[in-house]
Parts: structure tokens; sequence; C-alpha cells
């Protein structure tokens, strides 16, 4: 290259063909510098903003500008602004917008340089290097936007760092900051941006910081424990899969729409969060997981909404008291949802297109409000609703959405007919699934008691057992109760008998019926002190009867299901002792009948009266009867008489009965009738 040697009175020296060195008065780089062709700039002495717009202006070559050795001084514009509407420029400062547009390449800054003034070196798309010194503390709003810089080592001297900083540098691969915290839109679009390293000083990343970042992998931070906050919109359409969330533990607030659409890929929140603005993981399709904090108290609207990947089954924190319109919307891949006691409210289309759910479970005992359509899509009766209890799963059941619920229930096992209770009905009911007759309502999973996945004569044998120690256990499985009948008046009864002290005899058990399609039964005998039964055998031989171990409870099936006859149908053997009252009743009550249509209908209570022939012969033994039949009260008397009917509501209407049939009008529902000193328990339909 050719060499030009300056005069002295220019005080610069030309070093090479387009590289000068100059020796500065601020104000005075135009006039000291003639050839306005250089590519090659160093500047010593002092310069201001004077300086520097010239060199934008008047240096539309130059490249490479050191100003290591510079001082820059402050100017005031007296009259009008200088440069935008700026009239006074600090001291040690690149002045606001000095160098924007320029062609510069490479920059070297003053070593006595604090800061660095708002959109300074904006728009220089060539500028791929910038030397920092450790004197600056503060970089503006927009410093280094559109440059072309590929590295940013921010030194931990700077405490300020502005508004979008270094937005929208294309070819920024590498980011170091090693002392302030990130402001709003620092990097947003930084396109090529890949590695982040930020210090554990740094306790808030600002709203859009890295929004657009598509393809940074993650940020490394140290120990990760001083993040505070994360602000809206920081991480939009960033790549930014590798984001340790759960190591921010002092994280307490993240942004609306903070990751909406970015490449995060674990959301998994750390204990100190308490808000979330709306949207913040929007559409974060690489999400696939996500808990929630202890502190927090809504799910805030379109949280989560698009998070496709986002699997497993997620438990709201106790205190959530509210989800957002479309919080979930379209996570399709996520199974199960259990919200806590505290939730209040659920918003319009919340978890719409959940296609992937098969159980929400909620233990609000207060059915929580809901917007419209907030299981749009989802196939609800294939969705199991676990509620806290039998009593909450039916509250859920008579409200709009919930009830289109699979709704679960605690169940019996052993409860084969569904009807809430283990009994004889259940029996026979497997006796017919057996046979391979029709049944009705059959519980399989109610009816295999030995969860062998087979009916057979071990689950009847346990069911037996269930009822006659009064052992339940209970499971959860689909909601669905069958309401038992009735069969006004039909009853078991045993005829009035006489008994020795000490003596052992047989007696009949009859059935007292209207229908002839009985074939298995149940009923509780109360036996009084003085006499027990000691045996019990089928008239017909083809019904089975079994005793519990107290003697209090019968129960009889056919394994044929064959009705019973109209004659007898068991003879129990009962044993009397001195302690046998002269006048001593026994009372049958709680009779379930089973029929060969696998049928369950209640029956009445009987009372039979056993007589002593040591004593005095009761004449005149009670023959009364009392029943239901066709929506009256029946009552049979052998005298006239008063008879006292009590409804359940307290009334107690008097009745003149006469010798014979009486019939009384009566509303349905249950009564108590007291004739000649009994008392009669009667249903009326």
């Amino acid at each position: 290259m050719r060499s030009i040697i300056l005069t002295t009175a220019l005080l610069a020296t030309t070093l090479t063909l387009g590289a000068v060195e100059i020796e500065n008065n601020a104000g005075n780089l135009h006039s000291n510098l003639a050839d306005r062709s250089i590519t090659e700039l160093t500047v010593s002495g002092t310069m201001d903003v004077r300086d520097f717009v010239f060199i934008a202006d008047s240096l539309p070559s130059l490249t490479s500008l050191d100003l290591s050795q510079v001082n820059i001084a402050a100017y005031h514009s007296k009259g009008k602004p200088y440069l935008g509407n700026i009239f006074d420029f600090a001291q040690g400062e690149l002045p606001a917008m000095a160098l924007m547009g320029t062609r510069l390449t490479n920059l070297v800054l003053p070593d006595s340089l604090k800061s660095i003034g708002h959109a300074a070196l904006a728009g220089c798309s060539s500028l791929e290097t910038v030397t920092m010194p450790s004197t600056l503390t503060a970089i503006d709003s927009y410093a280094f936007s559109g440059t072309g810089i590929t590295v940013a080592n921010i030194p931990a001297s700077v405490t300020q760092l502005g508004t979008g900083a270094f937005s929208r540098c294309a070819n920024l691969t590498t980011v170091t900051i090693a002392g302030c915290n990130v402001p709003a839109y620092a990097f947003i679009d930084d396109t090529n941006l890949s590695s982040v390293t930020l210090s554990n000083s740094v306790t808030a990343i600002g709203a859009g910081a890295f929004s657009g970042c598509t393809a940074l992998n993650g940020i490394s931070i140290d120990n990760g424990i001083a993040i505070r906050s994360i602000g809206k919109e920081a991480f939009v359409g960033a790549g930014a899969q590798a984001i340790d969330l759960a190591a921010m533990q002092q994280l307490q607030q993240i942004g609306a729409w903070a990751f909406a659409c970015s490449g995060i890929t674990a959301a998994t929140l750390p204990a100190g969060v308490y808000y979330m603005g709306n949207g913040a993981f929007y559409c974060a399709r690489s999400n696939a997981s996500a808990t929630f904090p202890e502190g927090i108290t809504t799910i805030p609207p379109l949280t989560y909404a698009g998070n496709t990947l986002l699997d497993g089954r997620y438990t709201l924190p106790e205190g959530v008291d509210s989800i957002g319109e479309y919080a979930f919307y379209n996570d399709y891949a996520v199974k199960s949802m259990a919200l806590p006691s505290t939730t209040a409210y659920i918003g319009t289309r919340a978890m719409a297109g959940m296609t992937g759910l098969d159980t929400v479970s909620i233990v609000a005992t207060v059915v929580p409000a809901l917007g419209d359509s907030v299981w749009q899509g989802v196939d609800q009766p294939l969705v199991k609703l676990n509620t806290l209890n039998n009593e909450t799963a039916d509250l859920y059941g008579e409200v709009d959405q919930w009830k289109n619920f699979h709704i679960l229930r605690d169940y019996l096992i052993g409860d084969v007919n569904n009807d809430g209770e283990i009994d004889i009905a259940d029996i026979n009911s497997i006796i017919a699934y057996m046979m391979g007759y029709p049944t009705g309502t059959f519980i399989f999973e109610n009816a295999d008691c030995a969860k062998d996945d087979i009916i057979d004569i071990a689950d009847i044998n346990t069911i037996i057992n269930m009822i006659l120690n009064g052992t339940q256990t209970y499971y959860r499985r689909a909601h669905g109760i069958n309401h038992r009948q009735s069969q006004d008046g039909d009853r078991v009864i045993i005829e009035d008998f006489e008994i020795n002290a000490g003596e052992t005899r047989d007696i009949t058990l009859h059935l007292d019926a209207t229908r002839d399609d009985y074939c298995a039964l149940q009923f509780d005998i109360d036996m009084p002190d003085g006499i027990e039964i000691v045996g019990i055998g089928s008239t017909d031989k083809t019904h089975t009867f079994v005793l519990s171990d107290s003697g209090d409870r019968i129960l009889a099936y056919s394994g044929s299901r064959k009705a019973f006859g109209n004659e007898g149908i068991a003879t129990l053997t009962v044993s009397a002792s001195n302690m046998l009252d002269p006048q001593s009743v026994i009372t049958i009550n709680g009779v379930i009948f089973g029929t060969t249509q696998c049928d369950k209908l209640l029956g009445s209570s009987s009372e039979a009266h056993v007589g002593n022939t040591t004593g005095v012969k009761d004449i005149n033994a009670n023959t009364d009867k009392v029943y239901a039949s066709a929506g009256s009260i029946i009552i049979e008397s052998q005298q006239d008489c008063l008879a006292q009917v009590v409804a359940t509501n307290g009334s107690n209407r008097p009745v003149t009965v006469q010798q014979g049939h009486n019939q009384v009008d009566a509303a349905p529902g249950f009564y108590v009738v007291t004739l000649n000193g009994k008392s009669y328990k009667v249903i009326v339909k």
C-alpha cells in the first residue's frame, strides 16, 4: 500500500492508504481529517457528539474505528437540538444515535466509556465486533439493535441494559450477561441466537426478551436461583428448549405469553410462583410436562393451550380457585386432571379438545360453576368423573356439563344387581348368570368377588358370608343405582305354636304371597329369650337354606331358579329353655324376595306367638293382620276397637275398626299402625 505522510499541523498520521490515526480536540474532527475516503480510523484525545455526527455523515467508507484512547466530552447545544431532539450530551457516553446506520464492521470503544446512548449503533448491520471497556456501566435502549454482531459479552460492570438493546441482531449467536437483568425485548427476533449464559445475579427477564429467538437451544444460569420474574412474551416463538424453571427457586412471576410458541420442553414451576399472565405457555408444542406451584390461585386463560405433547396426569394444587378460558385447549395427550377442593370456576372451553382424557377427579363439595362448552369435543360419557363420595356424585350428576361424564361412585363388591346393598337378590342374579338366563342389571365387577375374572360358586359363597356376617368392601366404578321395588303384603310367616321348656320341635316357614315366582329370599328373624334355632332345612330339596352363625338371618336360593311351592318352604328346628316367657313373639322383618326373573322386591314383616303349655294358654291369641294393598291400609281385626295410624310426618290419625276386614285410605308413604296393643309397619305405594 502507498503511504502518505501528513503534516503535523493536521495532527493526523496516515499509516497506510485508508488507515489514519488522529489526535483530536472535541468538535474538530471534521477539520483534522481531510481524506473522507478512509476505511480505518484511530482517534485519541477528546471527542463530542459533533465528531460522531461527522463520522456518520461524512466517512461513508469507514469500516474500522478505534476509540480506545478517546475521552468523550459533554456538549450542550444552544438554541436548537443538535441530534434528534437532544440538547445535552453527557460526558463519558457514546452519544444517542451517534453512529446509527454506519458501515462499521469493527469498533473499539473508549477505555474510559461509562455508557452507550439510545440507539447509538442501531442499524449498523455490518458491525461484527465491539470491544467494551471494564468502565462501562450502562447500555441504553436499542443501542445495538439491528447490528451484525455475532457475540455479545456484557461485562459485570454493566448494571443497566436498556429495552431492545440487542434486538433483531440477525447474526448474534452467543450472549453472556455477567451482572444486569435482561430487559424487555433485549434480544427479540435474534433468530440465530443459540447460546445464552446468565449469572446468578440476574433476577429478572423482561417482556419479550427472547421472543422470536428460534435457534435458542437453552439458557445456562449459574444455579438458576436468582431469577424472580419472567416478563410477558419473554420467549414467544423462541427455541429455548433447555430452560430449567425448576432451578429458579426464587421465581415468582411469569408474564403473559412468556413462553408462547416457544420450544420449551418442560414447564416445571418452582413453589414460589404465585402469578402467571395469560397464555404463558400458549402453543408451546414441545412442552411435554408441567407442574403447578402451591401458591398459585388462578390458571389464567390460554396458559397451556395447544401444548399437544403435554402428557400425563396433572394435579392442580389446593388453593387454585379458577381455571381460565381455553387454559388447556386442545391438550389432547393429557390423560387426567385432578382439581382441588378450592375449585370454584372453570372457564369457557378451558378443557375443550382434550380428547385423551380418561379421568377428571375433583374433591370440591360445592359444584364449580362452568363457562360455555368447557369440554367441547371430549367424549364425556367415556371419561370418568371421580368425586369425593356418593353424595357429591349425586350433586354433580344433576348439573349440566358435569352430568355428561361417566360419574364414579363407591360400589359394593357383591352388589351384583347394583342397588346399593348385598342380599339374596345378588345371589339370585349370579345363579341366573351362571345358567345363561337373562338377569336384568348384572355388574360383572361386583359379582366377581374373587377378582379372578370368573363368576362361579366361589363368588356365591363369598356373598353368602358377606350377607351373614355383615361385611362390606367398596370400590369405585361407574354411576348407576337401580332402586329396588316393594311388594305390599307379601311376607314369610310362622304359624303360632306352643313349646315346653326343654323341648325341641320342628316348625314350618310359609310364604304368604300374591306372586308365585319367588325363588330366593332373605330375612332377619328375631327370636325371644329362651328359644333358639338349632337347624333349618328345605321342604322341597331344591332350595338351599343358610342360617347365620348368630342365628338372626336366614337366606335361601335355588341353583335352578325354581320357584317355591305353595306348601311350607322350610322347616325350622327350635329348642326352648326354662327362660322362655309363656307369651313370647318371634318377629320376621327385613324380608327380600328374588324372583325367577331376578327382580328384587321387599316384603312385609310378620310375627308368630309362642305359647308355653306350663303357663296359661291365651285363648284370645292375636290373629290380627295389618298390611297395604292397592293404595290403602288393610286392617283385619278380631274385634271392634280403635286403631292409631301414624305417618312419618308425625301425624296421628285414630281409626274406628270393626271386627273383620277394614280398608283405610292413605297417601303413599310409611306408616305405623297400632292395633290391640301391637304395632305394625306398613308401606303404602
